[in-house]
């Protein structure tokens, strides 16, 4: 096979791959309203075009090839350095290691040094207001928020440039910061849009060849990744780009008019993807005032009836109402706070809560406890109704040896559920299980925990493992008599009862912890037995509801991730 053959089949090559990316970023376009709920898929969108763009795999490839742009660049280069523009000694040639990924034909690699000179910037002093009144922009990191800068918060006076290390930017020149806080976790590249003066903190790469400007500005941005990883960060977290490191840097060189046809392209793609991320953001803002409304007619219901029409709202509606994790989170928690204040069911007429050892009553005017009372119910204390005890300590005559069994740790218990995933054993002495045994039916506390929000979360010991021990950072409330447990655990599970345990956990060194005799002393709503169980079930089936709407979101949002890696596999890899 000729040469010329060769490179007409190498460039048939290219163009059928390009239209296999073009058919990806398509699709993934496509698909937009369902990636713009994944987190982060609107940027990783935009990611995508600008590698594609600065890989040549955007747009299939034309007939120029980049040599002469690269012998027109060097003559120009040399032009710049009449001007006061620095453009430093001659480049190596870009050497197979540090090429980052392969080019189409007629592409050529050189250094960024390669494309112009380069300037840098200063402070003109202070103590010369003249030269802080003038119409000339001085552009400091500040103002890199936007990709075309044509103006700045501050402005000099031509004097200043004349009287300071400040320097006077070409139009069309590149703006990037190379030292400040901003480089730990951004590379602010921009435009100048007209003539500035920048900071002491920035540097410009002023363009030998005018035109160039809007194709290297994307090349910067789809580097920032390579750029950042070159980043300084001294022990005082100053972050520092050495500028020889970003000069030297290997960039892609297409033909002029190429690079002209690529930032077409991505403009036209950018522009999508803002307008169909705005569209969505409305359409978010919506849900948000939706989700409010929701919420404000679930908690305001004045019985079971007005609570159940609202939630048949919510859950028909739960694609733009629950539309979030975060929003089934709060609904979660707010099914708990009504159904302990007792308005998930109908009052029981026939019947009141009178626990033996528990005190306050159903006309009590003034409750004992937080919130106001239904007709039936009373208040009581933990300690009343239920036996409250520590665990054992953990300590290494505990190490398992031939009398050892099951115990729960902390990580054992979560909130309103156990995970048994992985148990520990102790080694336990004669008559200790008769003593520290597990019953089903025993509300397990956690003790103390680093997070005011998990202090004193709570699970019911279900019995599925048998001859269980607790550690002693777990405290256990065994029922005196009656079935209060399943709701009281409700409760202390619920906004009022977390709030109750913040209130009374003491906090050491970071840690907040809780007592036994803490817990016995927290006060706790009971209503009669017949609407305890009610109230119990009716909590049980709407958080099952909750999950099932949390799953549905969960695999959407799956597929959705699953199309953004395949849609970025097949287009970069």
């Amino acid at each position: 096979m000729t040469m010329q053959m060769q490179l007409v089949a190498k460039r048939e090559s290219e163009r059928a791959v390009a239209q296999v990316v073009q058919s990806g970023v398509d699709r993934f376009i496509e698909n937009f309203e369902v990636l713009v709920n994944v987190a982060g898929s609107t940027k990783q969108l935009k990611e995508l075009i600008l590698r594609c763009a600065v890989q040549g795999k955007l747009l299939p490839p034309g007939d120029e090839t980049a040599e002469s742009l690269v012998s027109e660049l060097q003559r120009a280069r040399a032009g710049l350095a009449g001007k006061g523009v620095r453009i430093g000694g001659p480049s190596e040639p870009v050497a197979d290691h540090e090429i980052p990924y392969a080019l189409p034909s007629g592409w050529r690699w050189v250094r960024l040094r390669d494309m112009g000179g380069f300037l840098g910037g200063g402070t003109p002093s202070k103590s010369n207001a003249a030269y802080w009144k003038g119409p000339l922009p001085w552009v400091s990191p500040k103002d890199m928020k936007r990709p075309y800068i044509e103006d700045a918060e501050d402005h000099i006076s031509m004097a200043a440039v004349e009287g300071s290390a400040a320097k006077l930017i070409p139009v069309h020149s590149l703006l990037y910061v190379v030292r400040g806080m901003i480089l730990a976790h951004s590379f602010p590249v921009a435009v100048a849009t007209r003539e500035v003066a920048i900071n002491q903190d920035m540097k410009a790469l002023v363009l030998a060849i005018p035109g160039m400007h809007d194709f290297v500005l994307r090349t910067l941005q789809a580097a920032k990744s390579r750029v950042l990883a070159k980043v300084e960060r001294s022990s005082h977290g100053t972050c520092r780009l050495d500028s020889e490191i970003v000069e030297l840097m290997p960039v892609a060189l297409p033909p002029l008019s190429e690079q002209k046809r690529i930032v077409a392209k991505v403009e036209r793609l950018m522009a999508l993807c803002d307008d169909l991320e705005a569209r969505q953001n409305k359409k978010r803002e919506v849900g948000t005032r939706l989700t409010k409304s929701a919420f404000e007619a679930l908690t305001t219901a004045e019985g079971p009836e007005e609570f159940d029409a609202a939630w048949s709202r919510a859950v028909e509606n739960f694609d733009v109402l629950l539309g979030r994790t975060e929003s089934i989170a709060a609904v979660r928690s707010t099914i708990l706070e009504l159904a302990v204040r007792g308005k998930l069911v109908a009052a029981d007429s026939k019947s009141a809560c009178a626990p033996s050892a528990s005190r306050g009553s159903s006309e009590t005017t003034a409750p004992p406890g937080p919130f106001e009372l239904p007709a039936g119910w009373t208040w009581a204390r933990v300690g009343d109704v239920f036996e409250v005890v520590g665990g054992i300590q953990k300590t290494p005559l505990r190490a398992p040896v031939a009398n050892h069994y099951p115990y729960l740790r902390v990580e054992n218990v979560q909130r309103g559920r156990l995970d048994l995933s992985r148990m520990e054993r102790f080694e336990l002495q004669p008559g200790e299980l008769e003593k520290k045994r597990l019953l089903a039916g025993d509300i397990l506390v956690v003790e103390g925990n680093g997070s005011e929000n998990e202090i004193g979360r709570c699970a019911l010991w279900d019995g599925s493992i048998e001859n269980c021990v607790h550690q002693n950072h777990i405290i256990r409330c065994r029922p005196l008599g009656g079935t209060w447990s399943p709701f009281v655990l409700l409760f202390l599970n619920s906004p009022s009862g977390i709030s109750e345990m913040k209130r009374l956990a003491i906090t050491t060194s970071g840690l907040y912890s809780l007592s036994v005799g803490k817990i016995r002393g927290i006060d706790v709503p009971l209503p009669p037995p017949e609407q305890q169980r009610r109230i119990v079930e009716k909590v049980e089936r709407l958080l099952h509801a909750c999950d099932a709407l949390e799953a549905k979101l969960r695999r959407a949002e799956e597929r959705a991730n699953k199309l953004v890696e395949a849609v970025v596999t097949e287009v970069v890899a």
